[in-house]
């Protein structure tokens, strides 16, 4: 693809890694060898990885930028720190743990080139198995809250999942936030709103700044679906160590922090009393499932739902703190 024009570099590459040297390897070989990225355009930013992240880059990505952060301060933080690196019309922001097919690098940027109107774009995500993955999303919201309480996400997920199947959208279309794993982003955007908030250490800065993008720089964000990546979703958190209790507090108090920009306080103490009734009742719903199917894949639901449902429990003096903070 063309990344110069005489109107200066197009697209830069930034990547942000975690202990995640493998993924990582496999990552570069997408962008360099089946999508013709040159070296000088890719910056790896690294959140202070103890595995062989570093050992690996300096021996076999020698001229790629490395920056290494001597702290693991958030996703957010080291996303900006790869945008400050990076000097072109768009920028590429992924995860490690992402391997894009051919020539869809490509296909992203001119689909971002011929919708003057975006400032985020996103890509089709799959499982390594190619079957559909969830790629964007809605604002969280109290209306959000019961669809997915009353398993109306997950129906409508299994809808999308089917018509990728069977009958795959081709126009790119907008969405209310792209994923974080992928994000294509006009840099004069980026720059406009100040990056992405350090407030959010691990997710929900992606939706938030989606939320920004159109209601600040008023751009929209779309999908592109003839677009499309392998993400091998949850490695870069898993590889952070620790019991999911960590990543669900930084999901759920990342939702509530999104919802605070345009929700009141009694909206927000609505949403954590209904996701704390949801939570419940699905934990007594699969507790009965696996008492009486014996199946593991219900009590890990039971043992989730618990989970979620203690964290809900806690997060009410995070809500006080939002608001007084507004």
């Amino acid at each position: 693809m063309d990344i110069k024009t005489k109107a200066g570099t197009v697209l830069g590459v930034g990547i942000i890694s975690y202990n995640t040297a493998d993924l990582l390897r496999q990552c570069l070989q997408s962008l360099i060898e089946t999508n013709h990225v040159p070296h000088e355009h890719i910056v790896v930013v690294d959140s202070c990885s103890t595995d062989t992240t570093h050992e690996m880059m300096h021996k076999e990505y020698p001229s790629i930028t490395l920056h290494i952060l001597q702290e693991n301060k958030g996703y957010a933080y080291a996303v900006n720190v790869a945008a400050s690196l990076l000097d072109s019309e768009y920028m590429l922001l992924i995860n490690a743990d992402t391997r894009f097919l051919p020539d869809s690098i490509r296909l992203l940027v001119h689909s971002a080139q011929t919708l003057p109107d975006g400032g985020v774009w996103g890509m089709q995500q799959l499982y390594h198995d190619y079957s559909w993955q969830r790629s964007y999303g809605s604002f969280p919201s109290l209306k959000h809250t019961f669809a997915d309480g009353l398993f109306l996400v997950t129906l409508y997920h299994k809808w999308l999942a089917l018509r990728h199947t069977f009958l795959r959208p081709t126009k790119p279309f907008p969405v209310q936030y792209v994923d974080g794993a992928v994000m294509l982003i006009r840099k004069s955007v980026f720059d406009e709103l100040h990056g992405f908030d350090e407030r959010y250490f691990f997710y929900g800065e992606e939706t938030d700044f989606c939320r920004r993008v159109q209601a600040q720089a008023h751009r929209k964000c779309y999908i592109v679906p003839t677009t499309t990546v392998i993400h091998y979703r949850g490695k870069s958190s898993q590889n952070a160590g620790g019991a999911n209790v960590f990543f669900l507090k930084n999901l759920y108090s990342g939702m509530l922090r999104c919802a605070s920009q345009y929700s009141s306080y009694k909206t927000l103490v609505k949403i954590q009393n209904w996701e704390i009734t949801f939570a419940h009742l699905k934990s007594v719903l699969f507790k009965l499932l696996f008492l009486i199917t014996k199946k593991d894949i219900f009590h890990k639901k039971f043992l989730y739902y618990k989970t979620s449902k203690e964290i809900w429990l806690s997060l009410r003096p995070f809500i006080d703190e939002l608001c007084l903070t507004q």
